[in-house]
């Protein structure tokens, strides 16, 4: 994922926060491998909106409202719960061959 990509996400027109967003980008990279598995494919367009969620909600600091905070997060769990699920049904398929 670029950079310019989550500041498009996130509607970022300067260039003060290049570097913390950059940072942003590895935490929720490490983040959604944390709670899919290493083996998650982060250019999955799934996976690539997870770490938008994730980036946004850090960047924003916890200022969006609790409802959309908690929608996130459960969007967050069903994604990342899909991929996971898809992950070890490709490693078991892969074994078997």
């Amino acid at each position: 994922m670029t950079l310019q990509e989550v500041k498009n996400f996130l509607r970022v027109d300067f260039s003060a926060d290049d570097r913390m967003i950059f940072d942003l980008i590895g935490a929720a990279e490490l983040y959604l491998k944390g709670a899919v598995g290493e083996s998650c494919d982060v250019t999955d367009p799934r996976a690539k909106y997870l770490m938008l969620l994730a980036i946004r909600d850090m960047y924003d600091g916890g200022e969006m409202s609790k409802r959309v905070s908690g929608n996130t997060a459960q969007l967050f769990t069903d994604f990342s719960l899909q991929l996971r699920l898809e992950g070890k049904q490709c490693i078991l398929t892969d074994e078997s061959s």
